[in-house]
């Protein structure tokens, strides 16, 4: 009993993690472990916020997710006083706010070289990587490139990895988007929500922009720009920025979206060698933890293409979150940040370090869960 409410509660914080139906999937796997709700004199309650203390009460209630499995077992010696039966339960509490091992995750079912790194790339990771795509060839590191992370999971196969790897391990389970539960940012109607702003920006510019939505998008061309805290909608366009740019900006997201052609064509993210930047997502709100947010409905269609590479002293703090396209990237975090990448298919390239340091975030979390067990 205490086994199936154990995985009832890890099930039922798991499926928070996604956005699903946490009471359902708490019943399941009680169900699976032998106890089925409503048979047998079973009940298996699943309860969010709990209702145990200290887990009721704690600022972050809805985090935990409480499995209470019980049933009616008949008695022995207590029958003498009249007791032929008593309600034996077992409980659990599982969180779902708790941050993930991983930070760069791979999400192309069937790509081969899904994750890719070329050059002689070192790639430094004090984190996990997981690898979804099922493909022989999902891993390929080639060119005298070295990735070292503390764990690397493949679902399918290597193509290439050398003795400097970390080595990989493959036929790991599949997984899916560790950010489905997120909800995008709210767009305006357009063109009445689109800001008189101008995001084109020209050579010797020195422009400070503040949160809005840019239709059109955001281009930048030999300009120092410093981007205001807040959400900023790239609505047809893109965002790109050339190597004599310079880019600051701290507590902001970027959300890529647009129409899939026409005015306001959807665009990908293209910054390219900016030197002496620094970019960091916001550390409270909905979007804590979000640097690059792509709209997930853009169709995947082997066009989209981003590219995100930081020069000399540029650093990228936050998560890069482009689920249904490519994702080229040279960059590191800064010395007490983190990145996280979360992209259809990976390609790195030049040097990068990815740090796992989210003391700048809500309860020191990432914004990438997982759910473990509490009590």
């Amino acid at each position: 009993m205490q086994k199936a409410a154990d995985a009832a509660a890890l099930a039922g914080a798991s499926a928070k993690l996604y956005g699903g139906n946490y009471v359902a999937a708490g019943k399941n796997d009680s169900k699976a472990n032998g106890f089925t709700d409503g048979t047998n004199g079973i009940t298996v309650a699943i309860n969010n916020p709990p209702t145990k203390l200290p887990f009721s009460t704690a600022p972050d209630a809805g985090n935990y997710v409480e499995a209470i499995v019980s049933q009616a077992q008949p008695t022995f010696f207590m029958r003498v006083g009249g007791f032929n039966s008593v309600n034996v339960a077992a409980t659990a509490v599982a969180s779902s706010a708790v941050s993930a091992p991983g930070c760069i995750y791979v999400m192309d079912p069937n790509a081969a070289g899904a994750y890719t790194a070329t050059g002689g790339s070192q790639i430094h990771a004090n984190c996990g990587m997981q690898i979804d795509s099922t493909n022989p060839n999902a891993f390929n590191d080639n060119n005298n490139a070295c990735t070292q992370t503390t764990y690397t999971g493949v679902v399918g196969g290597i193509q290439s990895s050398p003795s400097c790897d970390t080595t990989p391990t493959t036929g790991i389970s599949g997984f899916s988007d560790p950010l489905a539960g997120l909800a995008a940012p709210t767009v305006g109607q357009i063109p009445q929500s689109c800001t008189p702003q101008n995001g084109h920006i020209n050579s010797g510019s020195v422009v400070t922009l503040s949160p809005a939505t840019f239709c059109g998008g955001i281009q930048i061309n030999g300009a120092t720009v410093t981007f205001q805290p807040g959400t900023y909608i790239l609505y047809g366009g893109g965002f790109s920025a050339n190597a004599t740019s310079v880019l600051n900006g701290a507590g902001v997201t970027f959300y890529n979206t647009g129409t899939k052609n026409g005015q306001y064509g959807f665009q990908p993210v293209t910054i390219n060698g900016v030197s002496n930047s620094s970019l960091s997502a916001p550390t409270s709100g909905t979007y804590n933890g979000i640097l690059f947010f792509e709209d997930r409905t853009i169709a995947k269609n082997g066009n989209i293409n981003n590219t995100i590479n930081g020069g000399s002293g540029t650093t990228f703090d936050g998560t890069l979150y482009f689920l249904t396209s490519n994702l080229n990237y040279v960059g590191n975090s800064s010395a007490n940040g983190y990145t996280i990448i979360i992209a259809d298919t990976l390609s790195l390239a030049g040097t990068s370090y990815f740090g796992d340091n989210f003391t700048s975030l809500p309860g020191g979390i990432g914004p990438v869960h997982t759910s473990v067990l509490v009590e």
